[in-house]
């Protein structure tokens, strides 16, 4: 099952990356180090309180930035954002259930990440790849139970998604053209709905983060439409009925839920 970008799987891109951070966390520290001897340099003849126009407007806020600043903190900083980066372009999230994306991001946030080096990032490519079928099926779970009946929704299966479904994820959209839009709490099920089917047909995560689903969903000047693997209407109500084109990938979708073993036998 293909479903990471192995564009970035190579070790000339990778080193081309690692060189590039290598070459700018440089400039980072040649910058702080320069900003900081000019400012000691002003402070030194006009006072850390200078009552100067340019001073006081234009240095004070640079000064408030990077005054004794830690080049260390800011390359640091910095190069937690290139590893969100690099997760972001693997295109690995949008195959991520949402409790594995927020362990994700406290990870990246807070945890101590490693140092951005070729082996590095070609490690962390490689834990991704091998564990992007993980996230299918914990994301086909969590879609499953999602599309489980809820209150009145009769027409979803307690047991196994069947061919259509009712799922309560749009709102009014912003403007007669668009009359609809995924609801703002349901956007990452639409989204993971989206690349699961993309994942079970052997197909790479889609160009967009909300998927062709959620895209389709906010472009319809019709509340209706239909996609690769989907058709929908929506309804005032925030209902959208879902309809599953693709027959062989419910099949599968079933199979990895593992719902035909909670199927009773004359259900």
């Amino acid at each position: 099952m293909e479903t990471i970008d192995t564009d970035l799987i190579t070790r000339s891109s990778i080193q081309e990356m690692v060189t590039t951070w290598e070459h700018a966390s440089a400039q980072i520290r040649t910058a702080i180090e320069t900003i900081n001897t000019a400012d000691k340099a002003l402070a030194g003849i006009f006072g850390k309180s200078g009552t100067g126009h340019c001073y006081n407007t234009t240095w004070k806020h640079l000064e408030r930035a990077y005054n004794d600043a830690d080049a260390d903190s800011v390359v640091k900083a910095r190069s937690r954002d290139i590893w969100q980066q690099l997760v972001h372009l693997t295109g690995i999230r949008k195959l991520m259930s949402e409790k594995r994306e927020r362990e994700l991001d406290r990870q990246l946030e807070r945890e101590e990440l490693p140092e951005i080096t070729v082996d590095a990032v070609t490690g962390m490519l490689q834990q991704q790849h091998q564990s992007a079928e993980t996230y299918i099926v914990e994301s086909v779970t969590e879609v499953y139970n999602w599309l489980r009946p809820h209150d009145s929704y009769k027409t979803n299966s307690p047991f196994e998604l069947g061919k259509k479904a009712i799922v309560h994820a749009c709102e009014p959209g912003y403007s007669r053209d668009k009359p609809f839009r995924v609801s703002y709490y349901r956007q990452n099920h639409i989204r993971q709905l989206s690349a699961v089917f993309r994942a079970l047909d052997n197909k790479e995560p889609g160009k967009t983060y909300n998927g062709e689903l959620g895209d389709a969903i906010n472009e319809s000047k019709t509340g209706t439409g239909k996609t690769e693997y989907f058709k929908f209407k929506c309804f005032k109500n925030h209902n959208v009925h879902l309809e599953f084109l693709r027959p062989d990938l419910v099949a599968k979708f079933n199979t990895i839920a593992g719902s035909r073993q909670l199927k009773p036998e004359n259900a």
